[in-house]
């Protein structure tokens, strides 16, 4: 009775920890992808601001963007990579539907 109760407690585990860790890297990849689009904004800013403030504070906002921009991009290298196979079937499934 005891090893069915243990081994029915470790499938149990088994089945619900990966479920606990996607909420976590789900909520990673939010947080950087909020703050991808706030650097992208800030350079769209300083984009159309260019012409209107002084050439020191291009250069420092710039440099700050470039600080948040390597941050985020070691965030993004923790995160799950795309799947080569599932990229490929996706796109052989999507011109085989735009040739019917």
């Amino acid at each position: 009775m005891l090893w069915k109760s243990l081994t029915i407690a470790a499938s149990l585990l088994s089945i619900v920890l990966p479920f606990l860790s996607l909420n976590d890297k789900v909520l990673g990849m939010t947080e950087v992808h909020g703050k991808w689009l706030q650097l992208m904004h800030g350079y769209e800013e300083l984009w159309r601001d260019q012409d209107v403030v002084q050439d020191a504070d291009v250069r420092a906002r710039v440099s700050d963007a470039k600080k948040i921009e390597s941050e985020l991009s070691s965030k993004a290298i923790s995160l799950p990579g795309q799947d080569e196979k599932l990229g490929a079937a996706t796109y052989h499934e999507v011109i085989a539907e735009r040739a019917t």
